[in-house]
Order: C-alpha cells, then sequence, then structure tokens
C-alpha cells in the first residue's frame, strides 16, 4: 500500500517546502549528470515517531522509478544530524528500499537524497507497505462555498488530476455545498454538488455532513474551506494514516495546518486553545523550510480546551452520532463549539496542509462584529469552563477594539449583546439565513457613544440574568445538534421532507 508519493512538477509555488539543492535544479524531474537534489523538506519527510506513536505500522519502503543511473542515500535526520541509512547506485530503473519501524528512532525523519550519475528523469516515487492496513476507511471531504468558483475549480482540477494518476484507489467523494447555488461544476463520478441555502459555513457543512451520513458508507468526515490552496497529496495523506490508526485513538480528530498564502513557507496556525476570551493559536508563523521549526510541533494536542480550525480537519463518523451535528451559529466559532463539545484532543498529522489567508480584523466586515460577539459569547454561556466572570473581559476587549479601529461595528456588536438577552430572537422560528439578511439592513443613526452605554447597559442585564440565560441557551443546544432540527425545519424543502 502507498502510504504517499513524491511530486516532481508544480513546485513553483513553494519549492522549499517540498525539496532542498545546492544549485538549483530548475529541470525536475529531470537531472543532468552531478545534480543533487536532496527531499528533506516538510511534505516529503516521513516522520517515524508520529507514525510509531499513532499507527500499526511495522513496515516502510521507499520506491523510485526513474531513467538513467542514480546514487540514492536513504537519510536519517535527528536533532538536526543526518545519518545516511543506505546508500544504493543503480541504473535499473526502480530502486526499493525496506525498513522495518522497530530499527528506527522516533525522533527520526526519513528522506531521499539522489545524485544524477548521468542525465536521468525521476518518473515517481513513493513510500510505501506491505503491512495490511489495520482500518477500512472511506472518506467524505466537504467544502462549503459561496461565489468563489475560481478557487474552487482549481482545487477539484487539483484533485482530480493527481487520484487519477495514482497507481492505487483511494476511496472518497466530495460534497461540494454551494451556499450560493450559482456554481457550474463539472459532472465527475467523486463529486457531489449540493445547491444550498445561504446558512454560512456552519450551514454548509452540515448540509454536507447529512448528505454524507445518508450514504451509510463513510467512516471519516473531513471538513474544508473553499478559499484554500491545496497540496493534492493531502487525502492520501489522511487515508493512509486513518487505514493503519491504532484502535485507541480511532475517535480522535485529524488536524490540518494552515500555512500562508503570502508567505507560503510559513505555518499561520495548527490547533489552539480557547480561554473565554481569546483563542491562543499554537505554532503560528513558523517557517517549515527550517528542520528545527519542524521538528518542534508535537504530534498531539492533549492541552484542555483545544480546537482545530475548519481549515482542514477531519473527524471520525461517529462524532455525529454521539455528539451531533454542527449548531447553527452561521460563521465564527462554529469550528471551536464543536471542538469543545466533542473533548478534542487533536493528531497533529505532517503534511495534511492547505494555504490559507491570514486573518486581518481591520479588514473584516463590519457586520462581522455580530457574530464575533455573539458566538463567542454562547460558547461560554454552552460550556463550564468559561462562566460569568469571562462575560465582561470578552465583551470589553472586543469594544475597546472596536472603538479604537472599527467604530462601525459597534452597531452590530450592540445587536449582538441585545440577541443574547433574548435567545429566541436569534434562535427560534427563523433560520440562520432569514436572521443574516435581517442584520445586513441594520443601519444606525445614533451616536457611537450612546451604543456603547447600550452595550453596557444591557451587558450588566446579561451578567445579573447569566444562569437564566444559561440555562435556555443549553436546552435549545440539545434540538439545534439533533437530525431533526437540521432535516425537518433547515433543509425541509432541499431535501423534500
Amino acid at each position: 500500500m502507498i502510504l504517499f508519493g513524491f511530486q516532481f512538477t508544480g513546485l513553483e509555488f513553494v519549492p522549499d517546502l517540498y525539496y532542498k539543492k545546492s544549485n538549483r535544479v530548475d529541470s525536475l524531474p529531470f537531472l543532468k549528470k552531478s545534480e543533487t537534489i536532496d527531499f528533506g523538506a516538510y511534505f516529503h519527510y516521513f516522520p517515524i515517531g508520529l507514525w510509531k506513536e499513532f499507527t500499526d505500522l511495522k513496515s516502510l519502503s521507499f520506491s523510485i522509478q526513474f531513467s538513467g543511473y542514480l546514487k540514492i542515500r536513504l537519510i536519517g535526520r535527528r536533532d538536526g544530524e543526518d545519518k545516511i541509512l543506505r546508500e544504493i547506485e543503480s541504473d535499473s530503473g526502480s530502486i526499493e528500499i525496506d525498513f522495518e519501524l522497530d530499527t528506527l528512532s522516533s525522533n527520526e525523519y526519513i528522506f531521499p537524497e539522489i545524485l544524477a550519475l548521468e542525465d536521468s528523469q525521476l518518473l515517481s516515487a513513493e513510500y510505501k507497505t506491505t503491512d495490511p492496513p489495520s482500518n477500512s476507511i472511506r472518506l467524505a471531504l466537504i467544502i462549503t462555498t459561496y461565489n468563489r468558483e475560481d478557487y474552487i475549480r482549481k482545487n477539484l482540477e487539483k484533485i482530480r488530476t493527481y487520484y487519477e494518476s495514482r497507481k492505487e484507489e483511494i476511496p472518497f467523494e466530495i460534497f461540494l455545498v454551494d451556499n450560493a447555488s450559482n456554481l457550474n461544476v463539472p459532472d465527475s463520478s467523486f463529486l457531489n454538488y449540493i445547491k444550498n441555502k445561504n446558512l454560512g459555513g456552519s450551514g454548509g457543512f452540515t448540509r454536507g455532513i447529512i448528505s454524507a451520513l445518508d450514504k451509510k458508507s463513510f467512516t471519516h468526515f473531513c471538513l474544508m474551506d473553499d478559499d484554500v490552496e491545496v497540496d493534492p497529496s493531502f487525502l492520501e495523506r489522511l487515508f493512509s494514516f486513518l487505514s493503519f490508526l491504532k484502535k485507541e485513538y480511532s475517535e480522535e480528530t485529524i488536524s490540518g495546518s494552515i500555512l500562508r498564502k503570502d508567505l507560503p513557507k510559513i505555518q499561520y496556525e495548527w490547533t489552539g486553545e480557547w480561554n473565554g476570551i481569546l483563542q491562543k493559536i499554537n505554532y503560528r508563523n513558523l517557517d517549515l523550510s527550517g528542520f528545527q521549526n519542524l521538528d518542534s510541533i508535537k504530534n498531539r494536542n492533549t492541552k484542555k480546551n483545544t480546537f482545530s480550525a475548519w481549515c482542514l480537519v477531519c473527524y471520525p463518523e461517529s462524532y455525529f452520532q454521539k455528539n451531533g451535528l454542527p449548531l447553527p451559529l452561521f460563521i465564527r466559532g462554529d469550528d471551536l463549539e464543536f471542538s469543545l463539545r466533542n473533548k478534542i484532543q487533536p493528531i497533529l498529522l505532517k503534511g495534511f496542509s492547505v494555504w490559507h489567508e491570514t486573518f486581518d480584523p481591520s479588514k473584516q466586515r463590519d457586520w462581522l462584529a455580530y457574530y464575533n460577539t455573539r458566538n463567542y459569547l454562547i460558547i461560554n454561556f454552552l460550556y463550564a469552563d468559561f462562566g460569568r466572570l469571562k462575560f465582561f473581559p470578552l465583551i470589553g476587549i472586543r469594544l475597546f477594539y472596536y472603538l479604537l479601529k472599527k467604530r462601525k461595528s459597534i452597531p452590530f456588536m450592540k445587536k449582538a449583546i441585545l440577541d443574547i438577552l433574548s435567545p429566541d430572537s436569534f434562535w427560534g422560528e427563523e433560520t440562520s439565513d432569514l436572521l443574516h439578511k435581517n442584520l445586513m439592513k441594520i443601519q444606525s443613526e445614533e451616536s457611537i457613544f450612546l451604543s456603547c452605554f447600550k452595550i453596557i447597559y444591557s451587558g450588566m442585564k446579561v451578567f445579573r440574568n447569566y444562569s437564566g440565560i444559561q440555562s435556555t441557551l443549553k436546552k435549545k443546544k440539545s434540538y439545534l445538534t439533533g437530525m431533526e432540527y437540521w432535516k425537518e425545519k433547515v433543509f425541509r424543502d432541499e431535501l423534500g421532507n
């Protein structure tokens, strides 16, 4: 079974995360005589410790197909020091180097270094195993989109091209949920195109999850943003890792890392924790072209109140059966709430990554202040670790920022506080698409200082009635995360109920 393959073309975007070289090799996969290429880089390392800790994998092979005459060194990198594990010269067109994982150190990263002894061409390479998989895996990749056809077309084509060229089939389907209902996407055997009301990220992902659950054939659900750049091997890495995942970790989240589009060698985040006021982001702004930074990333986040962003994450099907569907928050905080509800301790699978724009608060639309206030207050009401003592710090920090940087956001923050006083105003008869339309109509003629006074005054009323609001929200949560609510109320027309 192939664990994951190497990529030799289309790497211009960020070559330093795929290979290193003393002299720039511009003609890859072609190597001229005496050229050397070193695959000791983020996407081509094999992290021994990660696989030893979390999987049943015992045997490992590096396999390469080529034309020409090559010297291949398989190197183990440990604590920044390199050790040659095997060295082979061959003009046979194919080399396979086998290992037992027990013979390798848990803090070792394996990679090949290739020297062309004559003009040569690299045809394909992969890490593979002869071990039978421990688990039967079938993946549902769920993407929610809204007016981002260019991204969608590009990523679908990357995925299609990569997996059609693979030597082994990966059982997966894509559920593309279009909240704008205006895409013209090509037919594909692995694509389910779903038109949807504009229910935000939470509603879009939930529609895809329900559609996948109805097929009763998927073991894992991978959620991914629509506006990302993908390395097309991400599904292959995920599939092989899950295929060998130890039984004791079968209920764990697999977290994807988020890299920066503007600085593609730099990691933006990889999991984080919620403290009731702000999100603490882990492994921010790490240059992954450096080994020490990569080696500093732990294989798992076991801290309390951990979350993993829905830019790229994978959940077992059991989460939705045992603990329900996403909460209808529209946008902002839906991934955090779902993480807290399932008490995730995610595994950080190296190479399971996407590139995304960074989040600049100063460039966010004013109405996002509503969701950035309301939703994080809801989360604090729902989870015991974040009591009423977090209430005023949470709204105080936001109000202070909006006063300094985004005063037009303040009416939307005021609306959020007023709505919290009456949860039926947003979790009553109207679904989140209608609520969002009404939110867009908000215009305020009153002074900023009067709005601030109303925020503080309403906040004091929330504080005094904290227990009552908390009780109401907790009761509503059980219904709102259930299949009945989503199928019978939100998607009634779409599903023909």
